[in-house]
């Protein structure tokens, strides 16, 4: 009864996990979801009854791992552990997941080294036993809207908790588990290729062969993220094919063995390469996908490839039901469960280039709204760069490094010039592609795809899919019409809306604002704070909290960027910006100084009027040259849903004085307090010219700085001001119409509080 359907109860078991993630999404649209997959197998009583019964299953078995309440006794160290994963380490740090012996709570546990020079404990291995001390403390939420959320990932993971050490004493381990050896080996052979090859070819071999992308730089890194190539980079079922294929066909063919000696071999190899290459879980479907392959046709048995991958899919989501909501697990089993649906299609092309087209297609097509919702965007062109680099990659690239890689194990003293050479050229061949895809850099950024949209996304795939394979061409190309439409009608949704919305971004120590006018006739940032500085890299706010806000918000384009004055905490992530987001202008001060940004520049003072999108700023200081960077900051007067703003950059009680003689009629609802709330600003006369009705303050939490000072909050809530700031509500944000608007904290109250 269940011969060719196997996969049916898996999906019904995988829907269900579904939904139990997704609690806050309309229950009419995912029971009737549910109700039409019913429906399709209405005629067999009891396969319903299977179907139902696996649906429950998953929403039970995958629903979202909890933790029950934790009394603060339970947060200092009381029982051993044991390392229960493997050591990720990088120059400046370890990372482990360690399991509470007798509460079996799972925790991260991150140590940061001193210098890249020191070394792990040789105690730190996988299974072993340890004491500890140390901070051991619950994952903070993400700040910001858009900004990846650490707490949730590892929630979803089954850890809750993360201890910090203070030293390498901090943790006194002894023991160690079988699977150690095995590890050590791994490093250690690791530690061999790396001193026989050539650096640069070293970090190709550690993405391809070992999976550990750490030693590729980042630009190379974020081109393969811009045109959606960073499953290359992923040892996923590509790899694992072609290494059994080179195998298979080596020893077939040069008659070291038949093809049953072969296969045979395969099933031992197949195993410590899964192993070798790090066991993700894209590794580990496509290992255990071809190891059941030739295990079956040892065996004589048949089983339809679709039926096999659904009883991969549902062992290991038994076994570990955290794989739920890894990204690479959707990605390796979405994929090849389309491609395999898709069989009938690829079969009918027997054009090699054609062929490979349209897996392409398929293969993005399937996880379009996924990446939508984590990453926001896309690439159209990424079409054409699969096409070329997937059979560079498959037929040239990795059996050549598969090739070397064997060379450095037996021939260490040939492999460092051969790998030279080699890496040379392929050096040159992917600068050679870089420079053309300058040209086809077309990034469609649509924001964070919501639930409704992906689900009925999903639904027409499903439906195009049936009515490709029927060969009902012109209905599958109307489907794939209405595909498309739902993300443009997403992206569309802001262009439609009355709402704008003024955010504060949490950048630290520091200020970010963006304003997003109603029907997106304009969005502008005021300041871009950099990093603190004793961070090495320049972009980090940038690429953690600025940029990933705004393409989550659907922002491709800022119309200005205006900068109050030059400091860092204002000004440090501008470059990263302009050359993530296109960007129509800067302004800044006409005492701010030369800007070396390709980039139009307009100056304004005292008097100017900045008109952006309908949206009216009124520039009322600098007046004259204070010699000061932060008294020279561009303050700025407007109104937002019937509330009068002033974005006042880092101005002192002098440039504060200056104000309330040459605007002596200024009132003001909500004021950005000056300098992060510092004591040098906000004066006691101020408050009372101005008399705000709400406070926006940004400052680093924890910050060194101290800001904001005790006595400028005591200032505000003296004059019942209502506060918001940074540190302790994340992002705030003012959503408004021209009737009005309301104001919210991205941090819960309890949270924050």
């Amino acid at each position: 009864m269940f011969k060719g359907t196997l996969h049916i109860p898996v999906i019904s078991f995988v829907l269900g996990g579904v939904i139990s993630y997704l609690s806050n999404t309309s229950l009419t649209f995912i029971l009737l979801i549910v109700l039409i997959w019913l429906y399709m197998f209405r005629r067999n009583f009891i396969f319903m009854i299977f179907i139902i019964s696996s649906f429950l299953f998953g929403y039970v078995h995958l629903s979202p791992p909890s933790l029950q309440s934790v009394s603060e006794d339970s947060l200092i160290p009381s029982s051993p552990v044991r390392i229960i994963s493997t050591l990720k380490k990088t120059p400046m740090s370890v990372h482990m997941v360690v399991e509470d012996l007798n509460t079996k709570e799972k925790m991260n546990v991150t140590f940061f080294k001193k210098s890249s020079e020191d070394h792990v404990p040789a105690t730190w291995k996988h299974g072993a036993t340890c004491q500890w001390e140390g901070e051991k403390e619950r994952f903070q939420n993400a700040r910001n809207p858009g900004e990846f959320n650490f707490k949730t990932y590892m929630n979803n993971r089954g850890v809750f908790f993360q201890l910090r050490l203070k030293n390498e004493r901090s943790l006194e381990c002894q023991g160690s588990s079988i699977f150690s050896h095995a590890y050590d080996f791994r490093e250690k052979l690791m530690q061999q290729t790396q001193a026989h090859v050539d650096p640069a070819a070293f970090a190709w071999m550690a993405a391809l062969i070992f999976g550990e992308t750490e030693w590729l730089d980042e630009e190379t890194l974020h081109w393969f993220r811009e045109f959606n190539l960073s499953h290359l980079l992923a040892i996923s079922g590509l790899h694992v094919g072609l290494m059994v294929s080179v195998i298979y066909l080596f020893i077939y063919r040069s008659g070291l063995g038949t093809k049953e000696q072969a296969m045979t071999v395969l099933l031992v190899i197949i195993p410590l390469f899964c192993f070798l290459a790090g066991a993700a879980p894209p590794v580990i479907r496509a290992s255990i996908m071809v190891f059941g392959f030739i295990l079956l046709k040892r065996l004589r048995l048949t089983i339809s490839s679709i039926d096999l991958l659904s009883i991969i899919a549902f062992g290991l989501l038994f076994y570990s039901p955290t794989l739920f909501t890894h990204i690479g697990f959707q990605f390796s089993f979405i994929v090849t469960f389309s491609l395999l649906l898709s069989l009938p299609i690829l079969k009918n092309q027997k054009n090699f280039w054609l062929q490979s087209a349209l897996i392409s297609a398929i293969s993005q097509l399937s996880i379009l709204p996924i990446q939508l919702h984590h990453f926001f965007q896309f690439n159209p062109a990424s079409l054409i760069a699969n096409l070329i680099m997937v059979p560079y990659f498959s037929f040239f690239y990795m059996p050549v490094l598969l090739f070397t890689f064997s060379l450095s194990l037996f021939v260490p003293s040939f492999t460092m010039v051969l790998s030279g050479y080699l890496n040379d050229l392929h050096e040159g061949v992917l600068k050679f592609w870089q420079s053309c895809s300058n040209y086809i850099n077309i990034q469609w950024v649509v924001g964070e795809l919501s639930t409704p949209y992906i689900l009925g996304y999903f639904c027409l795939f499903c439906i195009m899919m049936r009515f490709w394979q029927l060969c009902h061409l012109n209905k599958a190309f109307f489907m794939g019409v209405y595909m498309v439409s739902i993300l443009i009608a997403f992206s569309l949704k802001p262009y439609l809306s009355p709402y704008g919305t003024i955010t504060m971004l949490d950048v630290g120590q520091g200020d970010a604002f963006v304003i997003e006018l109603p029907f997106r006739k304009g969005v502008v940032m005021i300041d871009a704070a950099g990093p603190p500085a004793f961070i090495f890299n320049a972009d980090l706010t940038a690429e953690k909290v600025i940029i990933p806000f705004l393409k989550s918000r659907g922002i491709g384009h800022l119309h200005a960027i205006i900068l109050s004055h030059q400091d860092s905490d204002h000004s440090g992530s501008v470059p990263a910006i302009i050359r993530n987001i296109q960007t129509d202008q800067l302004v800044v001060g006409k005492f701010y100084p030369v800007i070396d940004q390709k980039i139009k520049v307009l100056r304004v003072g005292d008097g100017d009027r900045l008109s952006i999108g309908g949206q009216v700023f009124d520039v009322i200081s600098p007046e004259m040259d204070y010699s000061d960077a932060n008294d020279n900051s561009v303050v700025l007067y407007t109104e937002f849903g019937g509330l009068r703003w002033l974005f006042t950059g880092d101005i002192s009680k002098q440039v504060e004085e200056h104000l309330m003689t040459a605007y002596p009629e200024m009132q003001v609802d909500v004021l950005k307090v000056a300098h992060h709330g510092s004591r040098t600003s906000t004066s006691e006369k101020w408050m009372q010219k101005i008399h705000p009705v709400y406070a926006w303050i940004s400052a680093g939490k924890n910050n060194r700085y101290g800001h904001p000072h005790p006595e400028v909050i005591g200032r505000l809530e003296q004059k019942d001001v209502l506060i918001y700031q940074t540190e302790k509500d994340g992002a705030v944000q003012y959503k408004f119409s021209e009737r009005g608007g309301t104001f919210s904290s991205y941090l819960p109250y309890n949270a924050s509080r």
